[in-house]
């Protein structure tokens, strides 16, 4: 089975994109990328008192939430019937 690849985000401030558990693609900032804590805050750029951490191990495995810079991510075809 192919894994397929997603881009990172490397640096605090870098915005990016990350997919909610609903599926829906939200717009993300990095503010802190901690190897201590093995950890990645991120806040939606929607409204910044919003922040999620998510763990190193999430973000290494095939269920990272992060899909890359804002604007280059791949998006799956709508599955809505055509009209």
């Amino acid at each position: 089975m192919k894994r397929r690849t997603k881009p990172s985000l490397t640096s605090a401030g870098v915005a990016g994109s990350a997919q909610a558990t609903s599926g829906k693609t939200l717009e993300v900032i990095v503010k802190e990328i901690s190897v201590e804590k093995g950890s990645v805050k991120i806040v939606f750029a929607e409204n910044e008192k919003i922040w999620k951490t998510i763990p190193i191990s999430t973000i290494t495995s095939k269920d990272n939430p992060l899909l890359g810079q804002w604007g280059t991510e791949q998006r799956d075809r709508s599955r809505s019937p055509a009209r």
